[in-house]
């Protein structure tokens, strides 16, 4: 009885150990992909902001200002 103790105590902890493996390259691959996602998102505000500095029709003081129709 105490052999099969043994026997099922190890395997239940090599299951554990692949488990707790599998669990922290899960959750590595989340951290990496919540880094991409804030990296586009700034990227992508950048981008807004850029746009609309484009397209208004004022100027770093926030005077309005004449475009060269181009």
């Amino acid at each position: 009885m105490k052999a099969l103790r043994r026997a099922l105590a190890s395997f239940t902890h090599s299951e554990f150990l692949t488990i707790r493996s599998e669990r922290d390259q899960a959750q590595h691959a989340a951290l990496a992909l919540e880094q991409i996602v804030a990296d586009q998102a700034l990227e992508i505000v950048t981008l807004q902001a850029r746009l609309a500095r484009l397209t208004s029709n004022r100027n770093a003081d926030g005077r309005f200002m004449k475009r060269n129709p181009t």
